[in-house]
């Protein structure tokens, strides 16, 4: 990360800008904000199938948080009767989970 953004900067403002990057949830992303190559990754706006829960249905996603890789979605929930059918109204919340996740299914939620 040093020598590319030498590259770019003035080397004596390098060691700072370094200290500042590290002082964020994600150093590589602060860099490549820094020299202009930040590429977001790919995010479904939609999760994989093995993603969704049938205890939280209409997951809808919200934003994608590049800091911490995690996309932010909304999902309904609902009281159920005795044998566990859904009765009333919806409740709307919100909540994360790793964008690799999200997207494939597999690779641990959080």
């Amino acid at each position: 990360m040093k020598a590319a953004l030498t590259a770019k900067f003035n080397a004596s403002d390098v060691d700072a800008m370094l200290e500042i990057a590290n002082a964020t949830p994600n150093p590589e992303v602060a860099v490549e904000l820094m020299l202009g190559i930040y590429q977001q990754p790919d995010v479904n706006f939609t999760p994989h199938p093995d993603a969704k829960s049938q205890d939280y249905p209409n997951m809808m996603f919200e934003k994608y948080d590049k800091w911490s890789d995690k996309v932010h979605y909304t999902y309904d929930t609902y009281n159920k009767d005795k044998d566990g059918v859904p009765v009333g109204e919806a409740k709307r919340h919100s909540t994360y989970m790793s964008r690799k996740y999200w997207n494939t299914g597999t690779g641990g939620k959080w």
